[in-house]
């Protein structure tokens, strides 16, 4: 949300060029950007700068969620969400004004959560996500209402109530983030009310299997714990039911050990011995604290074993971080060395790119397209800025070919248009005369996306281009010579 304050600071003209070029990169992108202009047309958003009064035009928009029953589908719900989310965001900019009116609208919004769950396909996360970000927001603007009118509500019950209505789970972070709102006495006196119930629940549920209430009651003290920053509170949330933390719960304990500082902590924790059957995990929780602990040197040491004894992209990065001039060259001069023992030529490539090697990369690449073609699309659109960049003409020909290729043969059609811009700018390349050394030539390439893709017709419309290769023109026959002779 932090550059939502810049982007409302921009020009009018100066948006419509970044929506214009962002507009026909990618197809996700363009479903979003065409989704808001089709809530436009339909009148569910206006320019608030019309209205006198914003927060009286933001109830009306709220009062509009809520009221809409209309289904949000899959394709259409990030759209939908990234609205929601600048109506979350437009209501809190005002809370300045008038807190306790925002406030109101954001009770408004939360309190039809589970109808929003009902009617919104959140296959991908889109909507707890935004719900997350009206959590966040409500705390906020709730802390100003509470500067405004201290005794308006019992705050304590207020943050309780919405983390009980909480069946979906998109409330659990409310307490966590609680410390904006409320004061350290309520959230000691908060932590020492779950504690005892946790307590009780252990005592009264001994001879459960799984002691759910227990556990859900040391969740919440956890979540008391991180709005304190209490690590020993926090500890004692997991130890309550698990006086012998599995690894998965030690991991938890380091890494909130790192957040907030508290070293010797995560040291004590990485001690463990049920680390034994997960060294690798250990070691990776290890260099962080040694990172914190600024240790560099032994931790340096640790990554360049690490690579060397499994070369990977971000191993390598990782180190290349931390590493002086002199290491990155010798690094370096390793992964020119060892690329061509990887399995994976994505990863060699990906590799050489890291280190500069951009002629290696190319040569590589070019060499070993044919084991390319299920690459991410987001990966070869990287490659060919890397590739344009540092001049390799053939290897940005060799990703665009990849790239057009696999749209044509998934048959995305509503992607059709980034198959033309691929298709054009192949052209666009080979005016250059390129050296295709054993590759096919833009001619015989084409001749061979035409044998295989013709019916594809919305394609070469879109492209400009014959479907079918253009009919060789009929030759005369010559007399017979024979017959000729005899006349």
């Amino acid at each position: 949300m932090s550059f939502l304050p810049q982007l409302r600071g921009m020009p009018k003209q100066a948006l419509i060029a970044l929506i214009d070029d962002l507009y026909g990169r990618y197809g996700d992108i363009d479903e979003i950007i065409e989704s808001h202009l089709e809530r436009v047309n339909e009148g569910w958003e206006s320019e608030p700068e019309q209205q006198a009064d914003q927060l009286a035009y933001l109830q009306t928009q709220v009062a509009r969620l809520i009221a809409d029953n209309v289904f949000i589908e899959y394709h259409r719900a990030q759209a939908f969400c990234s609205g929601f989310e600048q109506l979350l965001a437009d209501i809190c900019s005002h809370a300045d004004q008038d807190a306790v009116r925002a406030l109101a609208l954001f009770d408004e919004v939360l309190s039809v959560h589970g109808d929003l769950y009902e009617r919104v396909d959140d296959s991908d996360g889109y909507l707890e996500d935004a719900l997350g970000t009206a959590v966040e927001l409500w705390l906020a603007v709730a802390a100003k209402a509470r500067l405004v009118q201290p005794q308006a509500r019992d705050w304590v019950a207020a943050v309780c109530s919405l983390y009980d209505d909480n069946d979906y789970g998109c409330f659990d972070s409310i307490l966590s983030l609680s410390g904006v709102l409320l004061t350290e006495d309520e959230l000691r006196q908060l932590a020492g009310r779950f504690e005892n119930a946790a307590r009780a629940a252990i005592v009264a549920h001994a001879k459960e299997g799984n002691n759910l209430h227990a556990a859900d009651a040391c969740f919440s003290l956890r979540g008391v714990a991180e709005a304190l920053g209490d690590i020993s509170l926090y500890e004692r949330a997991t130890l309550l039911i698990n006086p012998r933390p599995d690894t998965m719960q030690l991991q938890e304990l380091i890494e909130y050990a790192l957040a907030i500082n508290a070293l010797e902590r995560a040291a004590h924790w990485l001690q463990q011995p049920q680390w034994e059957g997960e060294p690798e995990r250990c070691a990776r929780l290890n260099n962080r604290l040694l990172e914190r602990q600024g240790n560099i040197t032994q931790l340096k040491q640790n990554l360049l074993a690490d690579f060397q004894q499994a070369p990977g992209i971000q191993k390598l990065q990782t180190y290349w971080v931390h590493a002086d001039s002199n290491e990155r060259k010798a690094i370096t001069e390793q992964v020119l060395t060892h690329v061509t023992t990887l399995n994976s030529a994505g990863c060699a490539i990906e590799q050489l790119m890291f280190v500069g090697a951009a002629g290696r990369a190319a040569d590589y690449l070019i060499e070993h397209h044919a084991g390319l073609v299920r690459l991410s699309y987001l990966t070869l659109l990287r490659w060919v800025e890397y590739f344009e960049g540092a001049g390799q003409t053939l290897a940005a020909i060799v990703c665009y070919r990849l790239l057009l290729n696999d749209l044509l043969e998934r048959g995305y059609s509503k992607a059709y248009h980034h198959g033309a811009r691929y298709f054009q700018t192949l052209l666009a390349l080979d005016v250059g005369r390129p050296d295709y050394r054993e590759l096919d030539d833009a001619q015989a390439f084409i001749t061979t996306l035409q044998a295989k893709h013709w019916r594809k017709r919305s394609f070469w419309e879109a492209a400009g281009h014959p479907n079918k290769p253009a009919p060789k023109p009929r030759q005369l026959m010559s007399p017979n010579p024979a017959i000729r002779s005899s006349c």
